[in-house]
């Protein structure tokens, strides 16, 4: 089931075809983590798919850009929260980057941000601030069997706490 929506582009030339969750866990962690050099060439196709875009789009003020879809999810990796910091800390970067891309083609739609989920054995959260202006970041929290309506809405103020009142930026909760 993984290997029919893992993109090949992440992997071909680069990686051994991954055959168990380890192996593309570890390629979609690789793929965010700017000191693993070898997917430099991929980063900066994804960047310059974003630059096509905003080139195309950057006189539409009805289209408005984000960047990728629940980035680490599904991705299990409850590793110490430091090395998760550090992932976060190196996906933040990798975001800013992909907007000064999106800037420097003329755009200046608002970007949505999708947090990253990495959390750790204890559950907290590691993300990091996006330093750039007209973003807004993005959750897809879904009410699920895994924990209460209570629970929800408590990770939902969290949210809250960290993105708006915290990072000082919109969140846009949606996608359920």
């Amino acid at each position: 089931e993984i290997a029919n929506s893992f993109p090949s582009w992440l992997w071909e030339g680069l990686y051994p075809t991954p055959t168990t969750k380890k192996e593309y866990d570890d390629i979609i962690r690789d793929f965010f983590d700017l000191n693993v050099s070898k997917q430099d060439v991929n980063r900066e196709a994804f960047i310059n798919l974003w630059k096509f875009i905003a080139r195309r789009y950057k006189d539409n003020p009805y289209v408005m850009f984000s960047i990728m879809n629940e980035p680490f999810c599904g991705v299990y990796y409850m590793g110490p929260y430091d090395s998760n910091i550090a992932l976060a800390k190196s996906y933040s970067t990798y975001m800013e980057m992909i907007i000064d891309a999106i800037r420097s083609e003329g755009a200046q739609q608002i970007i949505f941000i999708n947090k990253p989920c990495l959390w750790d054995s204890q559950w907290r959260m590691a993300v990091q601030p996006v330093n750039r202006d007209n973003i807004v970041w993005e959750d897809h929290l879904y009410v699920s069997s895994n924990f209460t309506i209570d629970q929800w809405k408590s990770f939902i103020d969290k949210y809250v706490q960290k993105f708006v009142t915290e990072f000082g930026n919109p969140l846009f909760i949606g996608e359920y």
